[in-house]
């Protein structure tokens, strides 16, 4: 059957056909097209024949909405609707207008917004639902995914009969129907070229909406990247850019040029003029006198002449080297193990700390957890979120302290980084530094830290405007600080800053209630991590760990429970009584004397239990194979080794070790090392 009636008499034989099929009759096929087919008969089994069709039309408010998260296909869609409708219309030469409605509609069937000449039986806000109107267009061309016409008794009710619709689906390259563009007429006003002109309409819509995604797409994607992007033409003329760069540069607009816009350096400008493409290039833009930014930039260029230049502000540099150079503040108060009032009391307090944002002093004797509490303090703040480094004063070699904590720009001296060095303070910008060991500063650099915490500024290395960062202190010593001052090691002033909020932290002695809380917690963790089970602490292991008056604090308990644990042979971990310490601090002199006589003994116990291999005891007490060595050369520990008597001149050693590094020579040396060896006996 042809797509339309072409006669009069085909007209009257569909309109036969619809009756007898209406009636219960049986129709052939060869005379109805087969998706009208199917459709009536998808209409039988749903209505009864008595029913009419139902206009079902949406609230304002829901079609409102219906309209608004269809706004892409809309916007696309009304130049295309404007221009159908004209031409239909007319007059115009060699058109004859003719009365009709386009419109379109969403995924679901809504009509969304049409242009007539005159009333036709449809409204924006009515649903072109075949279970509710009956054999449609709109529904037939989404459903077969396919340009569809409809024509006079081909729909399933009379009331539409005279009419003619044609509807093609507005689909997008990623498959998705988000409608129908539609054209609807009367029966003797239709003809073949409308259909095209609706196929054509619909394809044009699909394809600005595709375009219109794409660039949505691009746009969300470059907004939400943190760098500002700019692209240019062949004459730096800003053809385009994304929300950052609008953001940082506010005279930024369409059109300007930029080396107007924004003052770059001379060398820059000059690699823009030359096109050369640059990756990561440190370029200070100044925009008024004292203030002013610094960026990594990166610019390539397209096969149109264009080019891209991505902006990345050095403060997000550094504060990703801060996240990537410290794994930050990992833990809290929660992580604080103890019950005892002096512990609770140092707890309450550091929340205090916590809840401001003063320079805090952390004191108290070595092994109590001074970082701990550094990390906790940080985690309950405000500055949670940003950056928290640590700086372990006493570690920095004596001259590198000072570009280390607050960098050095580039070419300031000989082996310098060429770009300069970014300081421990500014990669902590906005965040927490904590200067672990700070008694061990030396003077000049005390001199640089006391006026960084007067006026929050600092000066880097070669530099001589000085630079405002904003970064909390929390210091922390083991040392008597006001003993270091009346021996000329300690400012006096730069004590009174960092004792802003002072925090002392119990040595273990004073904690006795978390002594056996702590050794289980040890015994367990280090137990499971060894074994693979959590072993318990024997019962007489009770009464020697609480007998000792730990020298070392939680470290030395720590380090304690850890060597038990690797020497328990049965289930029960057995500590015996620690009288060794007590009995040198008897013959030792006060607290260093007791410290050092346990911290030997422990040593040597590792090392036997490592059968003298340094690596495996540094490991065992978990300190690095630098302390290791220097405890060894400090308490005059060689595991394994035995110094023999060097052979004496003239002795039968002697001449056989001569023998055998002459042996190991070539042969043509062998001659004149053995003649000038023998002028040495």
């Amino acid at each position: 059957m042809p797509d339309i009636p072409a006669s009069r008499e085909e007209h009257l034989a569909l309109e036969q056909r619809h009756r007898d099929f209406k009636a219960g009759k049986q129709v052939d096929r060869d005379g109805v097209r087969d998706f009208v087919l199917d459709s009536w008969l998808r209409c039988r089994a749903h209505f009864s024949a008595q029913s009419r069709p139902e206009f079902r039309i949406l609230p304002e408010k829901e079609l409102e909405a219906c309209r608004s998260g269809n706004g892409l296909v809309l916007a696309n869609a009304a130049p295309i609707m404007h221009s159908v409708f004209e031409l239909l219309t007319g007059p115009k030469e060699d058109i004859k207008g003719v009365r009709c409605c386009v419109f379109v509609t969403d995924s679901s069937g809504v009509l969304l917004t049409k242009l007539d000449s005159q009333p036709f039986p449809i409204r924006p806000g009515m649903v072109f639902d075949e279970r509710l109107i009956g054999t449609n267009s709109v529904h037939s061309c989404m459903e077969n995914r396919y340009i569809s016409t409809v024509y006079g008794f081909e729909h399933y009710f009379e009331e539409f009969s005279g009419y003619v619709a044609s509807a093609a689906p507005i689909i997008t390259e990623d498959g998705v129907v988000h409608g129908a563009f539609g054209v609807l007429l009367h029966c003797g006003d239709y003809d073949l070229s409308i259909k095209a002109m609706s196929d054509v309409a619909s394809k044009a819509v699909s394809s600005l909406v595709n375009s219109s995604v794409h660039r949505s797409h691009r746009e969300f994607l470059l907004d939400h990247i943190d760098d500002a992007i700019i692209y240019t033409d062949r004459e730096q003329r800003v053809l385009s850019f994304n929300r950052v760069a609008a953001e940082t540069f506010k005279q930024l607009r369409e059109g300007a040029h930029i080396p107007e816009l924004i003052p770059f350096g001379e060398e820059f400008r000059k690699c823009l003029r030359e096109r050369r493409e640059l990756n990561d290039f440190f370029m200070p833009v100044r925009s008024r006198p004292g203030k002013g930014m610094s960026f990594y930039v990166t610019v390539s260029y397209d096969n149109l002449s264009g080019a891209v230049l991505i902006l990345r502000r050095g403060g997000k540099v550094r504060e990703l080297a801060a996240r990537v150079a410290t794994p930050g503040a990992v833990y809290s108060f929660d992580d604080i193990m103890g019950k005892s009032r002096a512990l609770s009391r140092t707890i309450e307090l550091a929340r205090k700390a916590s809840a401001g944002d003063m320079t805090t002093l952390i004191t108290g004797e070595s092994g109590t957890g001074k970082e701990l509490f550094a990390h906790a303090i940080h985690n309950a703040g405000s500055r949670a979120k940003h950056p928290f480094l640590i700086v372990n004063c006493g570690a920095l070699p004596q001259g590198l302290i000072q570009s280390e904590l607050f960098g050095y720009e580039e070419g300031t001296f000989t082996g310098a980084s060429l770009r300069g060095k970014v300081g421990k303070f500014e990669l902590a910008d906005g965040g927490t530094i904590f200067l672990d060991e700070v008694g061990e500063l030396p003077l000049d650099v005390q001199a640089n830290l006391l006026r960084f915490l007067q006026s929050g500024e600092l000066s880097t290395i070669g530099s001589a405007r000085p630079r405002r960062v904003d970064v909390r202190v929390i210091a922390a010593t083991n040392r008597e600080l006001p003993e270091l001052i009346r021996q000329g090691r300690f400012r006096q002033d730069l004590f009174y800053r960092l004792n802003a909020f002072p925090l002392r932290i119990p040595a273990l002695r004073e904690r006795e209630d978390d002594v056996i809380l702590l050794a289980r917690h040890f015994a367990r963790a280090f137990s499971l991590a060894a074994r693979g089970c959590g072993l318990s602490l024997a019962e007489e292991s009770i009464g020697n760990l609480a007998a000792h008056d730990w020298p070392g604090n939680v470290r030395e308990l720590e380090n304690c429970i850890r060597l038990q644990v690797n020497l328990a042979e049965g289930d029960v971990i057995y500590v015996p009584p620690l009288s060794g310490a007590r009995e040198a601090a008897a013959a030792g002199e006060g607290f260093g004397g007791r410290k050092g006589a346990f911290e030997k003994k422990l040593l040597c116990e590792a090392l036997e239990s490592s059968q003298g291999n340094i690596r495996n005891a540094a490991a065992f007490l978990g300190i690095p194979l630098s302390t290791m060595y220097s405890k060894i050369k400090k308490y005059n520990l060689l595991p394994g080794r035995r110094k023999t008597a060097a052979p004496s001149p003239g002795s039968p050693e002697w001449d056989r070790e001569i023998g055998s590094l002459i042996s190991r020579l070539p042969p043509e040396s062998k001659e004149s090392l053995h003649r000038f060896l023998k002028s040495l006996i």
